[in-house]
């Protein structure tokens, strides 16, 4: 699949690469380190910082994602990238001026069970700021189909700079309010190595952007769309987050520090998604701008199924490796084993449905997206308020998954209604299938256990390893063989062999062959 399979495999490998890195870390090295509060208060940083940078953005790097081959045709993106940048830096200042205008308010939800947050109210503005920029030049450079580069610095660069800032804090090099410091810095590093990227790399450049205004026919259109834009960002994002930003108030940082290591783990399930996504979204935005539905549902179809047969491979070895995972835990992280049963399981069913959030938000229906996403994240809202105080962590689990299916069933049933096609095929139940008989001839089979190697360690370091080693092997032959021998889905066999033979990395792919 060409230039989706180049990019979208180097940038998911670079993906697991910091997912890994996130794994050893977050997930099994400072669970034994540091205090699950301090690991809750990340946790609650990280999730409203990616929920309140959609605002300041204001729509800009839509706009530049919809209008792209149209400001270009008119030579105006330099133009607009001034504006832009423009723009960010005034939102980013309306933002911190309402932060602080409500701030008694916030404090207050947060004060009973999570003081930590209220002593350092002050983290966001900074963070919003810096992401939202970095927001901008990702989006820049998806829409030059260069997005290798700028996922190395998110996903990698980015965090071993905080991982580096967290072991300074675990071992009281750094003290709380100079590990905040640093924490911004490290962000602020990844700033500027993109910005020197874009610049260098991707003929990143600033022009008069009232040039972008005087000579746009079609402006009202274009921030109209930018305005619908901001609205889904921030809509879905808060509702992809809702749960650890409103957990704490109710169970407190250390209750969020143990929901936040099933909620990595599981949505590791939905990096694939995210990688052929982002370099996928310029190529259906060409295909609308070409009038191609023949195209997009043809691409949808392709990508829809490699999405569901990933997802159904990494869902399956969250499920039999759960229990080995937590043994390397402390025992109070148990109680998070649901949780990631029914998160992994949300992430699944969402990659499932195909790229129906891209079809539509690069079509002229994407204000069908505005309403979807205001349901959904009053659905949300309504469900964590309610199944919180009842069920506690699992509550806000089922919360995100609930609303996650019901987004997307709204999605595709528009889809279908309006341009007749969906992502669903007969692929589905075979891969399902096999999952399934995969999944439970592995659980079947008995853990190993070292007891020589047991008595060295703490924790059964050795077995655990064993274990997962042995049940991935195994459902790796379970399932990817049926899958290969059966060509249930012939391009993902193509894509093994350009695997195999080095050739993905080489390029030589057309563009027609998408």
């Amino acid at each position: 699949m060409g230039i989706i399979k180049r990019q979208g495999l180097k940038s998911s490998i670079l993906n697991y690469v910091g997912v890994g890195l996130g794994a050893i870390f977050f997930l099994l090295v400072f669970p034994q380190i540091l205090d699950k509060q301090y690991l809750g208060f990340y946790q609650l940083i990280l999730s409203a910082t990616m929920v309140f940078v959609q605002l300041p953005v204001l729509g800009t790097s839509n706009i530049l994602y919809k209008y792209f081959e149209q400001l270009k045709r008119e030579n105006r993106i330099s133009s607009f990238n001034a504006f832009a940048i423009i723009a960010i830096i005034i939102g980013c200042s309306l933002f911190t001026l309402l932060y602080f205008l409500f701030q008694d308010l916030v404090i207050a939800f947060y004060y009973k069970k999570s003081p930590l947050f209220s002593h350092y109210y002050y983290i966001l503005p900074p963070l919003v700021f810096i992401m939202a920029i970095s927001h901008y030049l990702d989006h820049f450079a998806m829409m030059k189909l260069r997005v290798a580069v700028p996922t190395f610095i998110r996903e990698i660069l980015s965090r071993v700079l905080v991982i580096v800032t967290l072991f300074l804090l675990a071992f009281h090099v750094f003290t709380e309010s100079q590990f905040v410091i640093f924490y911004i810095i490290a962000y602020a590093i990844s700033l500027v190595s993109l910005i020197y990227y874009a610049r260098k790399f991707l003929d990143f450049k600033f022009s008069k952007p009232t040039a972008y205004i005087k000579k746009n026919n079609s402006l009202k259109a274009q921030f109209r769309y930018g305005y619908s834009a901001m609205a889904v960002n921030f809509t879905t994002t808060l509702q992809n987050f809702a749960d650890a930003i409103m957990l704490p108030a109710y169970l407190g940082l250390g209750a969020l520090g143990v929901y936040g290591r099933p909620l990595i783990l599981g949505q590791m399930i939905s990096i694939p998604y995210r990688s052929i996504a982002y370099i996928a979204s310029p190529i259906i935005m060409q295909a609308w701008y070409d009038n191609d539905i023949h195209k997009i549902e043809s691409l949808n179809k392709k990508l829809s199924v490699n999405l569901l047969l990933i997802g159904l491979f990494l869902f399956a070895l969250v499920i039999v490796n759960a229990d080995n995972f937590y043994r390397l835990l402390p025992p109070t992280y148990a109680e998070g084993k649901n949780v990631l049963y029914i998160i992994a399981f949300g992430r699944l069913i969402d990659m499932s449905f195909g790229l129906n959030s891209e079809i539509l938000f690069s079509s002229k229906y994407y204000r069908w997206v505005v309403w979807f996403t205001a349901i959904t994240l009053l659905a949300t809202i309504g469900l964590n308020i309610l199944f919180i105080p009842i069920m506690g962590m699992e509550g806000a689990a089922f919360s995100v998954t609930i609303s996650l299916i019901l987004f997307n069933v709204l999605k595709n049933m528009l889809i279908y209604r309006t341009f007749g096609f969906h992502c669903f095929s007969a692929a589905y139940v075979r891969l399902i299938l096999i999952a399934i008989v995969s999944i439970s001839i592995t659980i079947l089979i008995p853990d190993l256990e070292l007891n020589v190697l047991n008595q060295t360690f703490q924790t059964p370091i050795a077995s655990v390893l064993l274990n997962v080693c042995s049940k991935t092997l195994l459902l790796s032959i379970l399932f990817i063989a049926p899958v290969l021998l059966l060509r249930i889905n012939p391009d993902f066999n193509d894509f093994i062999r350009l695997i195999i033979t080095g050739k993905i990395f080489k390029g030589g792919h057309k563009m027609e062959e998408l």
